[in-house]
């Protein structure tokens, strides 16, 4: 926040091994805890200065900052630089100017509900979701409680905490089995919940708030999850300030239950990509921001997110629809959650999925809902093999990653699916 002070853009480190990413966005500096952070071996490259910040900082220090603060910047200069999430595997970075962020955060009613609030982040600090929502948190005189503690969370009157679906994963399962009680709100964003990971969500909240959205046009639509037998699939109304449609390859906008692109335009829309004209170009168009989602609306309003355009895969030559595979195999009762992607089997491209079985599942049990599901699909949409897994791959928003599926999979054996063809008509 002093960075931003003083005039400079900022950004939270995307990860290692980045350095000509940041360099073409104009860092100079990269600051961290101490020399012994994973965050120096940046600093080995000539073209940053790096920064070891000290816990306690020296109060001389402190003042001959204070002597560069210039005061207001403009409200079109550059405050915060946000990277995507990469789910297509390629971060980009676009610039959010002060009059842009306080105009996401003048959206905070839409998202709260409560007054006064009582929040808490399980994003990691300064990232762009853990700043925005904590000075929406602040923009409506709410109170911020900084802790994973649920326990603690419980004591300070926490009613809604925010994470992605990795995040809550991994918060879940710290919680004490002692530890009683409930809060009032799961804000999460970043992907759709299966029935077994919203179980568990619903057995420590009252009640799940889905979001979808991203960094370009903030939130777009919520659902709301009371219990797992509420709509899962869906991503909810479309929010207050957003105009969503979905379209053919031409623009054409699609009636109820159409399958197409998901293209958003609000007032807090980004112009574009920084350093990226071509990702820009294909992103933005004519005042819409196309978001690479593909899905349709109900009769009824509601919105479904079906994958991502460029999601198909290219199995010897045929096109397949992952997300119908993976909507065949999580519908078994033994799977959690699954991903498609294509594996290589003896040196042939075949489908593959990543499986993570719902506890207490017997290895029986899934071999034969596997099986079940896949004989209920016509032949170039089984899968050959499957790996059992404890979590899918995700970015850093929660998102299973499709691309990097294959990776995660190298140097292990698939099982073998044995499926058998559906018995004619009037045959046991």
């Amino acid at each position: 926040l002093a960075i931003g002070l003083i005039g400079a853009r900022w950004m939270l480190m995307p990860g290692r091994g980045r350095g000509d990413m940041l360099a073409s966005l104009g860092i100079t500096h990269i600051l961290g805890q101490s020399e012994n952070t994973p965050e120096a071996a940046e600093a080995f490259d000539p073209r940053f200065k790096y920064v070891a910040v000290q816990r306690n900082i020296d109060s001389e220090l402190m003042k001959r900052h204070a002597t560069q603060i210039s005061g207001r910047a403009a409200l079109d200069a550059t405050w915060y630089m946000a990277i995507t999430s990469g789910t297509t595997g390629t971060p980009k970075v676009m610039d959010l100017s002060y009059a842009n962020y306080w105009a996401r955060n003048k959206k905070a009613k839409l998202t709260h509900d409560f007054d006064p609030v009582i929040t808490s982040n399980l994003f990691p600090p300064l990232s762009g979701p853990w700043v925005s929502y904590n000075l929406r948190t602040l923009a409506l005189q709410g109170t911020l409680v900084m802790s994973r503690n649920f326990a603690f969370m419980r004591e300070k009157g926490v009613q809604k905490l925010f994470g992605s679906p990795s995040q809550y994963a991994s918060f879940l399962k710290n919680i004490a089995a002692e530890v009683q009680g409930k809060l009032p709100i799961a804000h999460v964003a970043g992907a759709t919940l299966s029935r077994d990971f919203a179980r568990e969500i619903l057995n420590r909240f009252e009640t799940i708030h889905n979001f979808y959205g991203g960094t370009e046009v903030g939130g777009i639509s919520r659902n709301v999850i009371r219990c797992v037998d509420d709509n899962l699939r869906c991503v909810g109304n479309v929010l207050e300030g957003n105009e969503v449609q979905v379209v053919d390859a031409t623009g054409q906008v699609l009636a109820a239950n159409g399958v197409g692109l998901i293209r958003v335009r609000n007032n807090i829309m980004v112009d574009g990509y920084t350093n990226n004209e071509a990702a820009t170009r294909e992103c933005f168009k004519d005042g819409w921001f196309y978001s690479g989602d593909t899905g349709y609306f109900d009769k009824d309003g509601l919105l479904y997110v079906t994958g991502r355009a460029n999601d198909v895969l290219n199995i010897g030559g045929t096109k397949v629809d992952p997300h119908i595979i993976d909507d065949a195999l999580t519908a078994c009762e033994s799977v959690a959650e699954a991903l498609t992607f294509k594996g290589s089997f003896e040196g042939k491209d075949k489908l593959a999925a990543l499986i993570v079985p719902v506890k207490g599942s017997s290895s029986q049990q899934l071999r034969a809902d596997i099986a079940s599901a896949m004989s209920g699909l016509p032949r170039h949409q089984r899968v050959a093999g499957v790996l059992y897994v404890n979590d899918l791959p995700r970015n850093a928003n929660g998102k299973p990653v499709r691309a990097l599926a294959q990776k995660l999979a190298a140097g292990h054996k698939f099982l073998s699916v044995a499926f058998s063809e559906p018995a004619p008509a009037g045959q046991e």
